[in-house]
């Protein structure tokens, strides 16, 4: 009898572990979604429909996550570029990040930013490589003075969107190490570069011409 006891408190135990974590699952994903200020966790319960939620323990485990910023008015969602609310910080973000950010970073730095990031890249302002490894997507800037500027030429920028980069590199050993891919690149960008200082060059008044006219 004693030892049909103590099973069955270890099964209540694990069984009421796997729900705690399941309810901080709910709850983190529904403020994910919801990003309206902080909210009391009586209205998070509510929302969720789990009005039976363990608060001896519940907000512990949420003052610990790294996903949730907690207040005296409550719970909200944090992630990771928590402060980015427009397509223009979003770029800022990726223009900073040397070594490149991950899609699910920026998509996830506020409702919206997956859209926004998707005209980002349309627009060739930013550039995804594929990380064979992690098998996830990192964004880069185009190059300054290439992509940034208002002035750049569509027709430069539609030949910059044909380079192809292998989808199944590794980011790392790409960056690091370089690779036939890389030097082609590199050899393509300063082409292009080169056409478009000289497109610029074409569009500047020549000043000696005017002062022989004159």
């Amino acid at each position: 009898a004693p030892a049909a006891r103590m099973d069955s408190s270890r099964a209540a135990s694990s069984s009421s572990r796997r729900n705690t974590r399941v309810y901080l699952k709910k709850i983190v994903e529904y403020l994910q979604s919801n990003r309206n200020g902080c909210q009391k966790l009586d209205k998070i319960a509510k929302a969720i429909k789990e009005p039976n939620l363990p608060m001896s323990i519940i907000p512990k485990l949420l003052a610990e996550h790294e996903r949730i910023h907690v207040d005296i008015n409550g719970y909200r969602y944090k992630p990771e570029l928590d402060g980015v609310i427009n397509q223009r910080e979003l770029l800022d973000e990726v223009e900073k990040a040397v070594t490149g950010i991950k899609r699910s970073v920026l998509e996830d730095a506020y409702i919206g930013a997956a859209e926004h990031l998707k005209l980002l890249e349309e627009e060739c302002r930013v550039v995804k490589i594929r990380n064979k490894k992690e098998k996830m997507d990192i964004f880069f800037a185009f190059p300054v003075g290439l992509a940034h500027s208002n002035e750049a030429k569509q027709d430069i920028r539609k030949m910059w969107s044909k380079i192809q980069v292998s989808q199944d590199v590794d980011v790392e050993e790409f960056l690091s190490k370089g690779s036939d891919d890389m030097k082609k690149n590199i050899r393509i960008v300063r082409e292009l570069r080169t056409k478009q200082d000289q497109t610029e060059q074409k569009k500047r008044p020549n000043k000696k011409r005017n002062r022989k006219r004159s």
